[in-house]
């Protein structure tokens, strides 16, 4: 059975390193005018309270083809997929980034390879992983 992430999870210094880089490096390309895609209101909530700043969108309760018509209409240079790191989360982030290609928009994949680095194989709600950060954070 693989461990999950909670909010209650530990994670190193390392890791928390780790990760407040990448929190670091989103924060910059939502600042450029890229388009943050989280599954749902709670990891928004908790994008918002890590700091991040920016274009957010969540999937909850929107059609793929909304989803693309927001995005041409926004014209955003990049979009970010910030799903879960779980098979439903690689699963939905798999088909958003064949979806946008399709129709020419580019999208980055490397914070979500980045998070599940991170998280060095272990399951990962966004939500739980982002709430344990900033825990960590107002602790420092």
């Amino acid at each position: 059975m693989r461990s999950h992430w909670r909010a209650s999870t530990v994670i190193s210094k390392e890791e928390f390193d780790e990760l407040s880089e990448v929190l670091r490096e989103l924060s910059l390309e939502l600042k450029g005018g890229a388009l943050l895609i989280v599954e749902g209101p709670g990891d928004e909530k908790m994008v918002r309270e890590s700091g991040l700043e920016g274009r957010l969108v969540t999937l909850s309760g929107l059609s793929r083809g909304a989803l693309l018509e927001l995005v041409e209409t926004l014209q955003c240079p990049k979009v970010i997929i910030l799903t879960d790191v779980d098979s439903e989360g690689r699963r939905i982030k798999k088909e958003l980034t064949h979806l946008f290609r399709s129709r020419g928009v580019t999208v980055d994949e490397t914070y979500w390879e980045r998070v599940a680095r991170v998280v060095r194989g272990r399951v990962c709600e966004i939500e739980a992983l982002l709430k344990r950060w900033v825990r960590m954070r107002s602790n420092t």
